[in-house]
């Protein structure tokens, strides 16, 4: 089996081209994929290691389609192994990620294999201590954002938890969503951002702590891309993220009332009174307000700007965007003819 990979692996690792390869006078039905859909009992720690190391070596090939290939290989052993398993194909993967080199020509492949482990008990409190500091170190453009997106299932299973963040990592969340950098500003904003829009509402004590933590990012977002949304280095997509946190799950829970009072005071019982000191916060931050004003147009449904949209994630962000601005502000949007005709139909709105 591990020679199999070695000499042949564009027949015996998984992959689209199965029938081709059985037209081939060198045959081998794709044994090592076959052979682990097929294999009944969980994979032990050995075993994992073992093919581990022609998985790695494939996904360093120059070969583009061997390099995809090995991803499906990777997810059939994971998929197999054991709790200890796992944890090693995570070790195992953090250590070739870390060394930095000798990755190979694309590191999409290996950062990919992130995204194949779930979310459970055992991986995803390494996941959250270790990838940050991973993702912080990446120069790739499109390599970024691959890994940035395998760490969003951890961090929500460690929120739901109540695992604490570790402190090293909040501190590295809060000035990677402020770089200097477009690419890394861009990434982690998203990251945090998909986090907590699919978290919801904020109910563990370690999800209100991470988002205090990165409130005023956020709105340093929001009031980046309100102020200068044509020409904002990282396009608009981090005030949408913004605009769409700040007024659906924070807003929902809360957490910007922490500055009146503590959320876990025992004598802080009543929920609506942090809401009152949310709306009060909010009445007073003049980017929020800035979003309904007439005398100008809100970048969320300014033309110019969501017609530059160029990506599915850009597009998806501003539709939150506009869906968690709509609902915090439903009176105003119900009773005001103007705001009513742009958040119904922003695409027809001449603002």
């Amino acid at each position: 089996m591990e020679k199999a990979l070695l000499r042949s692996p564009e027949y015996s690792l998984p992959g689209e081209h199965a029938t081709l390869c059985r037209s081939t006078t060198s045959y081998e039905p794709q044994v090592t994929s076959e052979f682990f859909v097929a294999y009944h009992h969980p994979l032990s720690i050995d075993v994992v290691r073992r093919i581990l190391v022609p998985i790695f070596n494939c996904a360093k090939s120059a070969n583009a389609e061997i390099r995809a290939n090995s991803i499906a290989l990777f997810k059939i052993t994971v998929g197999k192994a054991t709790n200890e398993g796992k944890e090693t194909a995570l070790t195992e993967l953090l250590k070739l990620a870390q060394a930095g080199k000798a990755i190979g020509p694309d590191r999409k492949v290996l950062y990919s294999m992130f995204s194949v482990l779930s979310s459970s008990a055992q991986l995803s409190p390494v996941m959250v201590k270790s990838v940050p500091a991973l993702v912080a170190k990446v120069t790739n453009e499109a390599a970024l954002p691959v890994l940035a997106t395998s760490l969003v299932p951890h961090f929500i299973f460690h929120l739901r938890e109540n695992l604490p963040v570790p402190d090293e990592v909040l501190k590295l969340l809060v000035a990677e969503m402020q770089n200097t950098k477009p690419i890394a500003r861009r990434a982690f904003v998203s990251l945090v951002g998909e986090t907590f829009w699919a978290l919801g509402d904020l109910t563990t004590t370690s999800a209100i702590t991470l988002a205090r933590a990165v409130f005023n990012a956020f709105e340093s977002s929001l009031k980046y891309v309100a102020t200068n949304p044509l020409n904002a280095s990282a396009g608009p997509v981090e005030g949408y993220v913004a605009a769409a946190v700040l007024l659906g799950p924070f807003s929902r829970s809360g957490v910007f009332g922490s500055s009146y009072t503590s959320f876990f005071s025992p004598s802080f019982s009543d929920f609506l009174c942090l809401i009152r000191f949310l709306e009060d916060i909010i009445s007073r931050n003049a980017t929020v307000q800035a979003i309904l004003s007439s005398s100008k147009p809100s970048f969320l449904v300014w033309d110019k700007v969501y017609q530059k949209l160029t990506d599915v994630e850009e597009e998806t962000w501003l539709l939150r965007a506009i869906e968690s601005t709509a609902t915090f502000f439903s009176a105003e949007v119900t009773n005001v003819e103007h705001l009513r005709f742009v958040f119904r139909y922003p695409g027809d709105a001449q603002v």
